[in-house]
């Protein structure tokens, strides 16, 4: 992880929840390999670099861990998450996270080894499943952004 976003101590993030056409949130099965120190079920998430927007970082992150590329920006939810990681053996100890909410128009899934595995799960399945700190949460702001979203933008 290299020009990341760090100040005293706090490396900033995004988290991103995808949804489908039918309201699924994608979810990705964090495999424990290489950087990884946790098997479970999560959000597309990772740290902004140096001169990145949160917007930009969310982009790249999705292409990075799902290859997806047809993707529309539907809202940036208001509250911020800091994460205490000190424990993890990193140059920072927090990570405060903001997460962006996106729909996805059109493509296939396709993991890096990061992840072994993803699903489409309706929301009460991700919030079940999601192992990330604040994560049910974070699901549940990301589908009511979803819902004004799809209001706001009816033909």
């Amino acid at each position: 992880m290299t020009n990341d976003l760090i100040i005293n101590k706090t490396l900033f993030g995004v988290s991103a929840v995808i949804f489908d056409e039918s309201d699924r949130v994608l979810m990705l099965l964090r495999s424990g390999e290489g950087e990884s120190y946790k098997s479970g079920w999560e959000f597309v998430k990772g740290g902004l670099k140096e001169g990145e927007s949160y917007l930009d970082a969310a982009i790249r992150e999705i292409r990075e861990e799902s290859h997806l590329n047809d993707i529309e920006f539907v809202a940036e939810l208001e509250k911020k998450y800091t994460v205490n990681v000190s424990y993890r053996n990193k140059n920072y100890d927090w990570v405060e996270k903001k997460s962006l909410v996106f729909i996805l128009q059109r493509g296939d899934v396709s993991l890096v080894i990061e992840h072994s595995e993803y699903k489409w799960m309706n929301l009460s399945q991700a919030i079940d499943v999601c192992w990330v700190e604040y994560g049910a949460e974070i699901i549940k702001d990301a589908y009511d952004a979803l819902k004004k979203w799809q209001s706001a933008n009816k033909e």
